[in-house]
C-alpha cells in the first residue's frame, strides 16, 4: 500500500481542496452516512417495537433495535447455546453501545430495552414472592457494580445477567481501576462472552464460583469520550472488537404527529415481546445445571461458513490492527443473532418451551447474517469517524475526494478519469489507487456497452445506490 506522502504528492495543489485531515460539512455528511439497517431481517417481537416506537418518536430504526436485540440475547442468557459445527459454539451474549452526541435522546433510545427487562424481571420476582418455597427473587438487570459484586450476583443467577452501563467511557476508564491496573477487570469482562467457568477467590470474604460466566451488555456513549478509550490496552485484549456500535444523529427537537391509537401500539408490542420474553424463561436449563444445545441445519451451517470465511478473508487482507480483529469475530457475532432469531420467533408463536431448542434454520442464518453484516459496517464507519487506529488517513482523504466528486458530478455514478480530472490527479493509476481504498464504501461497476463498441469504462458508486 502506497503511504500517505506518496498519494498526497500525486496531487496537484488546488484551492478547492482542503488540506489533509480537513473534512468538508458536507463531503463529511455523505462519508457518515448510516447503511440502512435490514428492518426485514429482525424477529417479529423486536420488530413490532422498533417500528411502533420509530412511529411515535421519529428517532431511526437501528438504536432501537440493537439495544433491544441485546437485552433478549440477555434474557436468554445461560438457556441456550448455538453449535453450529463440532467446532463452532457460541453463547448467547451481545454487547451494544449507542455512539450520539449530548443531546441525541441516547437514554430515550434505550428505554425501550431497559422496560421490558424491568417488566420480565418484576414478573419472576412477584412469582417468586408468592411462593413460599421458592428462593430469593433473581435479577435480570444490574447497573455498574464492581467486577467482585457482581460475580457474586452471578452466583445467584445462573442464567446470566444483562448489564446496562449508562456511560461507555467510564465503564472502560474504570477498568481495573481499584488495582493500579494490575486487575482481573479486563479479563473477567473478555470471558463474559463465552459463557465458561469463572472462579473469584477472595481471603477476607466470600469467593464467588460461577460455573456459566455470561453477560449482554449494552449502554451509550459520546463519540470523544469513548474514542477517548479506545486505547492500545483495550483493543488489544479484544475488549473493543467485541462491541457492535450503533449511531443515533443529533437532531432538532420536532414534534412528531402520530395517530392517536400509536401510543396503545407501541404498549401492546411492548407487551407482546414482554411475554415472549417470559416464554423463553419458561425453558430452564438442561438439568438444571447447564444451557441446552442448539444445533443448525446442514443449510444453516453453510451460510454461517461462508459468512465466516468471506468476514474472516477480509480481515486477512488488512494489517493487524481493531478492524481486523473486528471482522474475524463477525461469523461469532452472526451465530448469536441466528439463536437470539430462531429463539424469539419460536417463543412468539407460542410453540412449547421444549421445542425452543430446535435446530437454527437456514433463514434464521441468513438474516442473522445480514444483521451483522450491518453491524460490520457500522463498526467500519465508527472507526473512521472516531479516528481510531484500523484505516489509514489516506484512505479517510479518500472517502472525502470520492464523496467530493459524487457530488460535483451531481450525484451520479462517475469514471476514474471524473475522478482524476476533479482532483487534478497526475495519473490515471493513482486515480485508480485511491478509489480502491474507498471499498467497500464505494463499488466499481461496469459501464453498459456501447453498441459501436469501444473500451468499456467503470463507474464508481456508493455501495447500495440505485438510480
Amino acid at each position: 500500500m502506497e503511504s500517505e506522502s506518496t498519494i498526497i504528492d500525486a496531487l496537484v495543489d488546488a484551492d478547492d481542496l482542503l488540506p489533509v485531515g480537513g473534512i468538508n460539512p458536507e463531503v463529511a455528511a455523505m462519508i457518515r452516512g448510516q447503511p440502512m439497517f435490514p428492518m426485514d431481517a429482525l424477529p417479529g417481537p423486536v420488530a413490532g417495537v422498533v417500528e411502533a416506537q420509530c412511529r411515535l418518536t421519529g428517532r431511526e430504526p437501528a438504536p432501537l433495535a440493537m439495544t433491544l436485540l441485546a437485552a433478549c440475547a440477555g434474557a436468554i442468557g445461560n438457556r441456550q447455546v448455538i453449535q453450529v459445527d463440532a467446532a463452532w459454539r457460541e453463547s448467547c451474549a451481545l454487547w451494544v453501545v449507542q455512539v450520539a452526541a449530548s443531546g441525541s435522546m441516547k437514554t430515550a433510545t434505550m428505554d425501550p430495552a431497559r422496560d421490558v427487562l424491568r417488566a420480565v424481571e418484576q414478573a419472576e420476582q412477584d412469582a417468586a414472592a408468592g411462593d413460599l418455597g421458592a428462593k430469593l427473587p433473581r435479577l435480570l438487570v444490574v447497573g455498574q457494580p464492581t467486577t467482585e459484586v457482581l460475580a457474586m450476583l452471578e452466583q445467584d443467577n445462573p442464567g446470566g445477567l444483562v448489564v446496562l452501563r449508562d456511560e461507555w467511557p467510564a465503564f472502560l476508564s474504570s477498568m481495573d481501576a481499584y488495582r493500579k491496573g494490575n486487575g482481573i477487570d479486563r479479563g473477567y469482562y473478555l470471558e463474559a462472552m463465552d459463557g465458561k467457568p469463572f472462579q473469584h477467590d477472595r481471603k477476607q470474604s466470600a469467593s464467588a464460583h460461577v460455573p456459566h460466566h455470561l453477560l449482554s451488555m449494552f449502554g451509550a456513549a459520546q463519540p470523544k469520550m469513548l474514542a477517548a478509550q479506545f486505547t492500545e490496552q483495550n483493543v488489544a485484549s479484544g475488549l473493543v472488537p467485541r462491541i457492535c456500535l450503533v449511531g443515533a444523529e443529533r437532531r432538532a427537537y420536532v414534534p412528531v404527529r402520530h395517530a392517536s391509537d400509536d401510543e396503545q401500539r407501541k404498549n401492546a408490542a411492548m407487551a407482546a415481546l414482554v411475554a415472549c420474553l417470559q416464554h423463553v424463561r419458561l425453558l430452564r436449563m438442561f438439568e438444571g445445571k447447564r444451557p441446552h444445545t442448539v444445533r443448525c441445519t446442514p443449510e444453516a451451517m453453510d451460510v454461517l461458513h461462508e459468512y465466516g470465511e468471506e468476514t474472516s478473508g477480509r480481515a486477512h487482507m488488512l494489517d493487524e490492527g481493531l478492524e481486523a480483529s473486528m471482522l474475524e469475530k463477525q461469523r461469532g457475532l452472526a451465530a448469536r443473532l441466528a439463536l437470539v432469531l430462531s429463539t424469539l420467533e419460536r417463543a412468539g408463536e407460542g410453540s412449547e418451551p421444549e421445542l425452543l431448542v430446535l435446530p437454527v434454520g437456514v433463514d434464521h442464518a441468513r438474516r442473522a447474517c445480514r444483521i451483522a453484516a450491518w453491524c460490520a459496517e457500522e463498526n467500519v464507519r465508527h472507526y473512521a469517524l472516531l479516528g481510531i487506529q484500523g484505516r489509514p488517513d489516506d484512505r479517510r482523504r479518500a472517502l472525502e475526494l470520492a464523496a467530493d466528486t459524487w457530488k460535483r458530478c451531481g450525484s451520479r455514478p462517475f469514471t476514474e478519469r471524473d475522478f482524476q480530472r476533479c482532483h487534478r490527479l497526475k495519473t490515471a493509476e493513482a486515480a485508480k489507487a485511491m478509489l480502491c481504498r474507498c471499498e467497500p464504501q464505494w463499488v466499481a461497476r461496469a459501464e453498459q456497452q456501447n453498441p459501436k463498441g469501444g473500451r468499456q469504462r467503470m463507474l464508481w458508486q456508493p455501495a447500495g445506490w440505485s438510480g
